[in-house]
């Protein structure tokens, strides 16, 4: 196995001091997911009601699977990537204030409408009856990594896949939220984010002011954006 050149990239902690005090660190957050994991199960067995319970587990899971490699990466002293992760935990956990906010059943129940609709697009880029199928294939023979006459892949039973996400969209469960899209999509609007949807938020900044965390935006966001995209090298 090649050997790193420790001068440019050191690999593991060699100093004794510093590597216990980033097992301190290490320490700490990890114990904040162990107790996290307490709070997602209370959550899990305690709620009430029915799939607007879906997607605020979720993210709190998904916070805690990032805490817990913010942890891993701590401890082996792989600082500067941490950054990446700490930003989308900040853009998870404002996105889960949002929905806790109130009007918490319309709000979750509006992020599983997007989040079905982001899927049906998603299928119908390999459902040949499809216009996307096309558009998706071009793009496909465009990209010089792909140019060997790649095609769009063949999913078994998708035509169920699909039926199953339009009759979900069909539920009264879900009534109001999919008027809403289907509201939004008449205009014309592109819909991103779910937090469009009866909020009218176009933009994470948006949510961040709606929120008041304009100072978590300013500071922390656009503070993590330059290693998240690759311009703070």
């Amino acid at each position: 196995m090649t050997q790193p050149v420790q001068a440019i990239h050191p690999i593991g902690v060699e100093d004794k001091e510093l590597s216990t005090l980033l097992a301190q660190f290490a320490e700490l957050v990890s114990e904040t997911v162990n107790f996290g994991t307490h709070i997602l199960k209370w959550e899990v067995t305690e709620a009430t009601g029915g799939d607007e319970n879906v997607p605020i587990a979720m993210m709190l899971r998904h916070i805690l699977e990032l805490l817990d490699a913010v942890a891993i990466l701590v401890r082996q002293s792989s600082i500067d990537p941490c950054k990446t992760l700490l930003r989308s935990i900040l853009e998870t956990f404002l996105q889960l204030e949002y929905m806790l906010e109130r009007n918490t059943q319309e709000r979750a129940l509006s992020f599983l409408v997007w989040h079905y609709h982001q899927q049906l697009k998603l299928a119908n880029k390999a459902n040949p009856a499809d216009p996307s199928y096309a558009q998706f294939a071009q793009k496909l023979r465009a990209d010089k990594s792909t140019s060997s006459g790649i095609a769009p892949p063949v999913i078994d039973k998708l035509d169920d896949h699909l039926h199953n996400l339009a009759q979900l969209l069909q539920l009264p469960l879900y009534a109001a939220a999919e008027a809403e899209y289907q509201h939004l999509a008449a205009t014309g609007a592109k819909i991103r984010n779910w937090y469009q949807l009866f909020g009218n938020l176009n933009s994470f900044e948006q949510l961040a002011n709606a929120l008041n965390r304009q100072a978590f935006y300013e500071v922390l966001y656009r503070g993590w954006s330059g290693p998240t995209h690759g311009t703070d090298i």
